[in-house]
């Protein structure tokens, strides 16, 4: 058996558009408890003021599988969140966490970018970005970093299309599994 543990970003409700930036690339102000996750097991979250996000996940073994979700715009939430691209940039067990690949009901999307982890954008909107993940198994226990880029993008239009993209930022993450 292998239990997979759901991590979804999601931007805390009430945030105002001026309080993020729309720069592109600009740092999450994690600190700030602008982006905050969701577990489906036992999380211990601890933020630092120079944006990192530390993750611990004390049910977490090797064997099982991480996934991340993002969460859709809505009347109520004005922005939605999609985790674009997630790098593995280090750590203290280099191999616990195998290369992440995005996901729909357990399939590849053939339009993943290898090379850069990225997807195509608009492929993505329109097939209801929740509906993706991003899944890595844990192979060994430890402390791993990721840089996640997120994009923001605005509430539904009454068609069911997405407003445009409101802009790009990076979460720096660092998971430790006991």
């Amino acid at each position: 058996m292998n239990p997979v543990i759901d991590l979804t970003l999601a931007l805390q409700p009430g945030v105002p558009l001026n309080v993020l930036g729309l720069q592109e690339h600009s740092p999450v102000a994690a600190d700030e408890g602008m982006v905050r996750v969701f577990s489906s097991h036992t999380l211990v979250e601890e933020r630092f003021q120079d944006g990192l996000l530390l993750l611990s996940l004390p049910e977490a073994r090797v064997g099982n599988t991480i996934r991340w979700y993002g969460v859709s715009a809505s009347p109520s939430q004005g922005m939605g969140i999609i985790p674009y691209a997630i790098d593995h940039i280090g750590g203290q067990a280099a191999t616990s966490i195998t290369a992440p690949c995005l996901c729909k009901r357990g399939q590849l999307r053939p339009e993943q970018d290898a090379s850069t982890s990225e997807i195509n954008m608009a492929r993505l909107y329109a097939d209801k970005a929740p509906s993706f993940y991003w899944s890595h198994d844990v192979t060994d226990s430890g402390r791993e970093d990721f840089r996640i880029t997120l994009h923001l993008y605005g509430r539904p239009k009454s068609d069911g299309s997405h407003e445009e993209r409101l802009g790009t930022r990076v979460l720096s993450v660092s998971i430790v599994i006991p």
